[in-house]
């Protein structure tokens, strides 16, 4: 089974499994997703596009919107899946990790997407997944 490889040009980073492929900016901590291509196919997003977006409330419904191209702690894990994973946003309590599975045969990509949410303050109100523009 294929495995997830990064390139790195001048500010964006692309992951790819047999002939799909991720393109995003690299911007300080976080990535903004740029391209998704199966081959010679596929689609750009102009300046960009956050992969999701969640809405938190507090006990009062105040509202704290957290996004992938806002995050402050980006990293990334690459084997037989990719995974991206944006950490201690809403005062350290909440991490979005998201799963891609990719099928080498077809290019087809399977993302999954899990938030954790450590504390007490916050509630998940939405979810955008994914939120391409």
């Amino acid at each position: 089974m294929p495995m997830w490889t990064v390139s790195r040009i001048r500010g964006s980073v692309a992951f790819k499994c047999g002939r799909a492929e991720l393109g995003f900016l690299q911007s300080g901590k976080t990535l903004t997703l740029t391209a998704l291509r199966n081959g010679a196919r596929g689609f750009t997003f102009g300046t960009g596009s956050g992969l999701w977006q969640v809405q938190l409330r507090d006990r009062h419904g105040n509202r704290v919107d957290l996004n992938s191209s806002a995050a402050d702690h980006f990293s990334y894990r690459t084997g037989r899946d990719l995974t991206l994973m944006w950490k201690e946003m809403a005062d350290g309590a909440v991490d979005v990790i998201v799963t891609v599975k990719a099928d080498p045969g077809t290019a087809v990509l399977r993302c999954r997407m899990q938030i954790e949410n450590r504390g007490a303050r916050y509630t998940v109100w939405a979810v955008t997944f994914p939120t391409l523009t």
